[in-house]
């Protein structure tokens, strides 16, 4: 378990130990604060941040913005619209996952599509991915439609540190029409203890 803390400004000031032996002198600038518990033992500190990794680009009047458009082609096969690798500056053991990821799906030539989809993780260093949802079906005709998944994930075997990847998979059972997007409002949210 690695130590961390703050950097705190004390201008003017000696720092001494329990025992009132200087730890810096009256010029010092900063020093660096390790978070203790009354026993002296070291307070582990979580670490966490949000992305929404998904769109971007030219702003919009309704600030709704999508991935380019992916489409199947053959039929009945799992293709990937999307990864993205999620990384911080440090790794770590991941506490805790939400999601709220967004998918819009339509047919490319607004006929009856059964289009299948799902999203996954895993550890960067993992084979095996994990599904963060079941299967979801859907069979958009002229209408595309808009589905969200969200909520907590308990990180489990092959999802539980950092870094880790995210992909969407989906698949559609005539050629050439599954249409997939990813909306920007899509987002997760990581909290870790560093390594």
């Amino acid at each position: 378990m690695a130590e961390t803390g703050q950097w705190r400004n004390y201008p003017n000031r000696t720092i001494v130990t329990p025992e009132g032996d200087d730890v810096a002198d009256e010029t010092a600038d900063a020093i660096r604060v390790l978070p203790r518990a009354a026993d002296g033992s070291a307070i582990t500190e979580w670490r966490g941040f949000t992305l929404h990794p998904f769109a971007g680009g030219l702003l919009t009047p309704d600030g709704v913005q999508y991935t380019a458009p992916f489409n199947t082609t053959t039929a009945d096969t799992n293709y990937t619209v999307a990864t993205y690798n999620v990384s911080s500056s440090e790794p770590g053991t991941i506490k805790e996952l939400q999601f709220g990821l967004t998918a819009m799906i339509n047919s490319v030539s607004n006929v009856e599509t059964g289009i299948k989809y799902h999203w996954q993780g895993r550890n960067s260093t993992a084979v095996s991915w994990v599904d963060l949802n079941t299967e979801l079906v859907n069979i958009p005709g002229a209408s595309s439609l808009a589905h969200t998944v969200s909520g907590y994930f308990a990180p489990t075997t092959n999802c539980y540190a950092i870094p880790f990847q995210l992909q969407l998979i989906s698949e559609a059972n005539i050629s050439n029409e599954g249409h997939v997007r990813i909306k920007n409002s899509s987002y997760f949210t990581v909290i870790y203890e560093p390594s």
